[in-house]
């Protein structure tokens, strides 16, 4: 049977402040403030939104449904870090990502007659035109399951990134309401600063392992039985 300590709130508080300060001094240094590939570049993205989230949960710490919603985006964020962190190849194809989301936006709004283009030299409508190009951005991706399964990583997808799913989509009416549940997801996103901070700390050189990435989120790193 495995047992762990369960911290009080003031001890998680310290835990995390801990956690991001570490975090912090590492997206200062020159490899992600003068980042030249897309790699560091998307790295220290991810560095600072684990940032944000984390001084987030520190104001929000006994609010359950919001802690919930952080550790589903931490927990998803970290699946495509690591991912990305694998290869100069993914990190080119994750850059894809955005301009190809965009470009659906886009589609989706003038197919739907949310929005018209027109362009502004002639004043003539340039929606059909627009949309003949559109489909030339769009470009393949992976979902945040199949990442966690490529990397080794897919009990992370599994567990946190599933249960915390529950929240975010509103499907816990009539959940039963356990004491303390913010406790739960509150080490759990420590856990995932120190991940980002790990994968942050060994690039470009050696990524932690998905057994030793797994390991931090165990009992004796963030306190998660």
């Amino acid at each position: 049977m495995v047992t762990y300590t369960k911290f009080t709130e003031d001890e998680y508080l310290v835990r995390l402040r801990r956690a991001l300060d570490i975090l912090k001094t590492k997206l200062v240094e020159p490899r992600y403030v003068e980042a030249k590939t897309e790699q560091a570049k998307l790295i220290a993205y991810f560095m600072d939104r684990a940032l944000q989230l984390g001084e987030a949960t520190y104001r929000v710490k006994t609010i359950p449904v919001a802690l919930d919603v952080f550790l589903r985006v931490i927990c998803d964020d970290f699946i495509r870090l690591y991912w990305v962190a694998q290869s100069e190849k993914n990190a080119a194809d994750y850059a894809k990502r955005t301009i190809s989301e965009m470009a659906k936006l886009v589609r989706v709004s003038l197919e739907g007659g949310h929005a018209r283009m027109r362009n502004t030299k002639t004043g003539q409508d340039a929606t059909a035109a627009m949309l003949k190009v559109l489909p030339s951005f769009a470009s393949p991706s992976k979902s945040t399951e199949q990442m966690a399964k490529d990397c080794g990583i897919e009990k992370i997808y599994v567990i946190p990134f599933r249960v915390s799913s529950f929240t975010v989509h509103g499907n816990t009416f009539k959940f039963p309401t356990l004491e303390g549940a913010e406790m739960v997801a509150f080490p759990a996103i420590i856990g995932f600063v120190n991940l980002v901070s790990a994968v942050a700390d060994s690039y470009p050189d050696k990524l932690p392992s998905a057994k030793e990435v797994l390991a931090m989120l165990g009992p004796r790193k963030s306190a998660v039985a």
